[in-house]
């Protein structure tokens, strides 16, 4: 009993000569990081000027990023950028869901349904999310400054866009005196173009397209998903 006594002194007087220093540092630690959360908090020079810098990198680098119109794309970016749906939220259902409104547009510019529905096909597949590399956009094919131009506020919404593309369409069939082969050339290559030949351009894709649409017209293919 006596050791036991003994021992227990000697550990109380060992933790009073060592566990006071502990305590003095464990007390000394939590001062500082009191005080460095108080700095924090209260938004001391040392915080403030951190921010600071901070915000000086992040100006250096949005002056240095490149515009995404000026990415360099490699070929394959460019091929799935051009397929790839972008709007989000945009879904695509085919032919099937929007033959009606089709129709629809047709009648209300005065158009052949066959003739807006082989234009919608070729233009994006029936595809209202499409996107080409040009920036054109939905069923038709809009550009920005076409689609603003007819009113058009969002050129992903198949209501709004075949609205503008068929007037567009209508626009171009009544500019050309009911020439489908020229409507066709001005909605592709531009009316200038075509105003300026009084024929349809000599451009690779236009005349494609132009003999594309007017070859599906004859053979039925419109009615294709």
């Amino acid at each position: 009993m006596g050791r036991i006594v003994i021992s227990l002194v000697l550990i109380q007087v060992c933790f009073a000569q060592t566990g006071g220093g502990w305590l003095e540092r464990q007390k000394a630690a939590l001062a500082k990081q009191k005080e460095s959360v108080d700095g924090r908090a209260g938004g001391g020079a040392g915080f403030e000027a951190s921010i600071e810098k901070q915000k000086q990198s992040t100006g250096k680098q949005r002056e240095k990023a490149v515009p995404m119109s000026q990415w360099e794309w490699s070929p394959a970016a460019k091929a799935i950028l051009e397929v790839s749906p972008v709007a989000i939220g945009c879904s695509s259902s085919g032919l099937p869901a929007y033959d009606g409104l089709i129709d629809k547009h047709a009648r209300q510019a005065g158009l052949s349904a066959a003739l807006l529905r082989a234009v919608v096909r070729k233009e994006s597949a029936f595809n209202p999310c499409a996107v080409s590399r040009a920036g054109a956009k939905g069923l038709m094919q809009l550009m920005p400054e076409t689609a603003e131009m007819l009113g058009v506020a969002d050129p992903f919404d198949p209501e709004e866009n075949l609205r503008g593309g068929s007037q567009f369409l209508k626009m171009m069939l009544d500019r050309y005196g009911g020439d489908v082969a020229l409507a066709l050339g001005a909605y592709n290559a531009g009316p200038g173009r075509v105003d300026k030949l009084r024929k349809v351009p000599a451009i690779p894709e236009t005349q494609d397209y132009v003999r594309t649409i007017l070859g599906s017209m004859n053979a039925g293919l419109v009615e294709e998903n």
